[in-house]
């Protein structure tokens, strides 16, 4: 979805002055679908409006996918999840040569509107474009740019339903996962990040929120009387769908390459230089409570999908309090919560297959990895933090 705006406000101006026009009988409403880019906001594709009127010169694209990073307190606002998405307007021709630019395809659904369907549905968007109304509450899985539009044309054609749906029982996750194929990287931080919420079944109408599927399913909005919503459609700009490179410093890689040195390093602990092992558990030990705290910090957010993040199990707070006491005199508070610590990491793994969210797989060899860490650093006497890098 798009995170940027795309025109500037006097663009915005000059296209709000045609607000109130009628349309006439040459006009058409279009559905514009984009496909996926290389940077993460781009990654999912993008969904716009068209609306084309030949006899009064107007082709305008409404685009639900703006925001104003301008704004005061804009990333903290960005991170709390409480970011004001709004509609934006440009001209069509101004639409695609960004799109031309960075070769992402576009695909048009000609809408089959009588009319005065055509008219109820542009007046419907250039009221949602004045300043009072424009903005609204971004959320990934349930309200966005698609969803948006999905929710427009549902609205406007009451008595059209989805017909020949095909049944699959397919979750957030896995339609997320679709788009992250050669990208393992952001895979394996999409599953970290998302909770459970991303392993609930996603109907037809809830896969919307992703672009493509509004595409594929606005052919199966039909009247009554099975006349599709969609007249025409064809090819705007013709790009190949861009999928990532997979590169062969994979998370799979990275990690059974530092489970086998820690495995080394719990067998053989008198062939590692003392200092060098010290830093390199206490860096582990850090990054494990900053990430614990990063999903605590999400599920307190307006981020719905980051909620009930059952990551926390082998992400656990309790590496925070472990941490701290690596530099405790005495041993025996380091050694229950090590204890503990280990109890979380089995127990994850011993019901992974039960658990609400599916895990990601990569999670294995890191758990495996922190068991080691964590059993040894458990065993050992604690020392002062005075001494902790002089020996």
């Amino acid at each position: 979805m798009k995170k940027i705006i795309l025109t500037c406000w006097f663009s915005v101006i000059m296209l709000l002055s045609m607000s109130g026009q009628e349309l006439t009988s040459s006009s058409q409403v279009s559905i514009l679908t984009c496909g996926p880019g290389q940077e993460l906001y781009a990654l999912f594709g993008h969904t716009a409006i068209r609306v084309w009127d030949p006899a009064q010169r107007i082709d305008k694209v409404y685009n639900y996918g703006l925001f104003d990073y301008s704004k005061p307190n804009f990333m903290f606002d960005f991170v709390r999840g409480e970011t004001q998405y709004m509609l934006g307007a440009t001209t069509y021709g101004r639409f695609l040569r960004e799109y031309e630019y960075y070769k992402r395809y576009v695909y048009e659904q000609i809408l089959d509107l009588d009319l005065d369907k055509r008219n109820e549905f542009y007046q419907f968007l250039e009221n949602n474009l004045k300043p009072e109304n424009r903005e609204y509450l971004y959320n990934f899985f349930y309200d966005n740019c698609s969803s948006r539009v999905k929710e427009g044309i549902e609205d406007h054609l009451p008595d059209f339903t989805y017909q020949d749906v095909p049944s699959r029982a397919v979750t957030y996750r896995q339609l997320l996962d679709e788009y992250t194929i050669g990208r393992e990287w952001t895979d394996f931080g999409i599953d970290l990040i998302i909770g459970e919420p991303g392993d609930s079944i996603a109907n037809h109408e809830a896969q919307m929120f992703l672009p493509e599927y509004v595409m594929a399913h606005l052919r199966r909005l039909k009247s009554p009387d099975g006349r599709s919503v969609v007249k025409h459609e064809q090819s705007v700009l013709i790009f190949d769908r861009i999928k990532g490179e997979s590169w062969w410093v994979t998370p799979k890689l990275v990690f059974s390459i530092l489970l086998l040195l820690e495995f080394l390093m719990f067998i053989f602990p008198k062939s590692f230089h003392r200092k060098f092992v010290k830093v390199y558990d206490l860096s582990w030990f850090v990054v494990v409570s900053l990430a614990s705290l990063l999903l605590l910090f999400m599920w307190t957010t307006k981020h719905n999908a980051c909620h009930d993040n059952w990551n926390l199990l082998w992400l656990s707070p309790l590496f925070i309090p472990f941490s701290i006491l690596q530099f405790s005199k005495t041993g025996d508070w380091n050694r229950r919560v090590g204890i503990s610590v280990l109890g979380m990491l089995i127990l994850t793994l011993l019901f992974w297959s039960w658990w609400p969210q599916r895990l990601p797989e990569t999670a294995i060899l890191i758990i495996g990895l922190l068991f080691f860490k964590v059993l040894r650093n458990s065993l050992r006497k604690t020392i002062d933090i005075r001494d902790y890098l002089q020996r």
